[in-house]
């Protein structure tokens, strides 16, 4: 989705989003949070927060959702 994209530093994710792919924000080293506008328990579905390679290798520390803060 964004791979390789150096000067992203923010994200918002739609609750529409169903699926956040392998890889989508490797090596997006600016990018260190992302916004998403449904729950938590969503959010670890969709973006598979324990599979790190959708994120590896950038800077993203934390997802924003709209009830809480996922720290990874």
């Amino acid at each position: 989705m964004f791979y390789g994209c150096t000067n992203l530093k923010d994200v918002v994710i739609p609750n529409s989003i169903e699926n956040i792919g392998d890889f989508a924000f490797f090596y997006c080293k600016s990018l260190a949070k992302i916004t998403y506008l449904g729950t938590k328990k969503e959010a670890l579905t969709i973006l598979k927060v324990r599979n790190k390679s959708w994120r590896k290798n950038s800077a993203i520390s934390k997802v924003i959702c709209a009830d809480g803060v996922i720290d990874l």
